[in-house]
């Protein structure tokens, strides 16, 4: 009861840890929430589409065409220029079409397409004109290229329309993805300085003599103060889910915002063991406090959360791979597109909770190796 009583007693003097990162959270939701507002609603213009055509066969011109018909066509001469579009909604859409496409797509094979999105309701429009297209040419493969584009420009002609039948609340659940984006960073900065701040009183080399002495065992003492952890881990995240039901509003009451929900829950056990691992590594607050801006604001560059990781190169979207955020930013997104609720729906976001899941198991074992060290020192 006496690790219970100092723990909350120390907490209660950083609080303002807390209130600081929850301010910045809300900045960034609702910065990004009116920024985004024109391009979530509904208009009846056509997607702004870049076409790199690597190809210059028969298929690839055709597609070219075809976007042309249904959508706005934008050029940009350097990769530069074509980054500033995407960042500043100068385009919707990127397609590059490799060499080879036409050949493969006339043996009756599926080309691998290379995307570029900036996640809007043009970005949607666009990605479906481009899946309709494979999968009409895909019905008259195998055959030669000039068979199949004649049999595509006889349908085509007859159905230009195109339209998205969807059950979701794309724009609601645009919003969702967002918040608990951000969260991320609020988790990684605020939960994990006010638990390393909390924790670090603990770690001084008076109180840790007097704990040697006391008879309790470090694994006790780790398990106290873990469960501590735990509880205002629980606590903040509740505060979380009541700020996204009044921002966000029912959507989370359905079951995609309940996977939001759980997927936080599974980020922030991570950002505990994550340090309580820190406090025993590094003595000084200064420290513990530059280590968790950087990582913090890192992990939220390298997976995703501030930037699209889609907009990065293939080698920042690597590094990102070996940090949980990423796991964390791409379940949310699969989250805001999910209709069905099977296994094999649900799969890929399993494996990306036990991939979080195994990164909090390593930092508690790393934890007790150190504390179990220092203990016999």
């Amino acid at each position: 009861m006496t690790t219970y009583k100092a723990f909350f007693r120390v907490l209660r003097k950083n609080i303002w840890v807390i209130v600081i990162y929850t301010v910045i959270l809300l900045v960034c939701v609702l910065g990004n929430a009116k920024s985004g507002q024109g391009m979530m609603d509904f208009t009846a213009s056509k997607p702004d589409v870049t076409i790199y055509d690597n190809d210059g066969s028969l298929l690839s011109k055709r597609l070219e065409k075809y976007f042309s018909e249904q959508a706005e066509i934008v050029k940009f001469d350097t990769e530069e220029k074509l980054d500033d579009a995407l960042y500043f909604d100068g385009t919707d859409y990127v397609i590059t079409i490799e060499k080879g496409f036409g050949e493969k797509i006339a043996r009756g094979e599926k080309p691998e397409m290379l995307v570029k999105s900036v996640g809007n309701y043009d970005a949607y429009l666009a990605e479906t004109i481009l899946s309709r297209f494979l999968k009409v040419a895909e019905v008259y493969a195998p055959a030669p290229e000039n068979v199949i584009v004649e049999n595509l420009d006889k349908l085509l002609e007859h159905e230009t329309k195109v339209s998205i039948n969807s059950g979701l609340d794309t724009v609601a659940l645009s919003n969702a993805k967002n918040y608990y984006n951000f969260l991320n960073y609020a988790i990684l900065a605020g939960l994990v300085f006010a638990v390393a701040y909390s924790n670090a009183s603990f770690k001084r080399e008076l109180t840790r003599k007097r704990l040697a002495v006391s008879g309790t065992s470090y694994k006790k003492i780790n398990h106290q103060l873990l469960l501590c952890n735990l509880i205002l881990a629980l606590v903040l995240l509740s505060f979380y889910v009541i700020l996204s039901l009044l921002l966000v509003g029912d959507i989370m009451l359905t079951m995609n915002g309940l996977l939001f929900m759980a997927n936080a829950a599974v980020m922030s056990f991570f950002g505990v063991s994550f340090a309580f691992l820190l406090v025993n590594l590094l003595k000084n607050n200064n420290a513990i406090l530059a280590l968790v801006n950087v990582v913090s604001i890192g992990s939220c560059f390298l997976c995703g959360v501030f930037v699209p990781a889609s907009w990065m190169p293939v080698f920042v979207q690597n590094i990102g791979r070996a940090l949980p955020s990423f796991y964390y930013v791409e379940n949310n997104r699969l989250i805001s597109e999910l209709e069905k609720f099977d296994f094999e729906s649900l799969k890929p976001i399993l494996i990306n909770v036990l991939v979080m899941l195994g990164a909090t198991a390593l930092m508690v074992i790393l934890n007790n190796i150190i504390t179990h060290k220092k203990q016999k020192s």
